[in-house]
């Protein structure tokens, strides 16, 4: 009833199919690098944010202090 039938490759299919797969992986680990180099630009800045932030506060907190002994006065 069923018969088996036996798929034969040319070589030439899967050296193409192969070199499909190698450029897919390599064009994924790029994207991958690329993404990885994003994240790190994010966090620096993300990092620089938090210090602008904490001196901005620092700041505003020596303006008060300053106004408050002024007042005191």
């Amino acid at each position: 009833m069923f018969q088996k039938t036996r798929v034969d490759l040319d070589s030439r299919v899967l050296v193409i199919f192969f070199k499909e797969e190698v450029v897919w992986k390599v064009e994924l680990s790029s994207a991958i690098d690329s993404l990885y180099q994003e994240m790190n630009i994010l966090k620096t800045m993300y990092k620089k944010q938090e210090k602008y932030q904490e001196r901005h506060e620092q700041v505003v907190q020596d303006i008060l202090d300053n106004i408050k002994l002024l007042l005191q006065n």
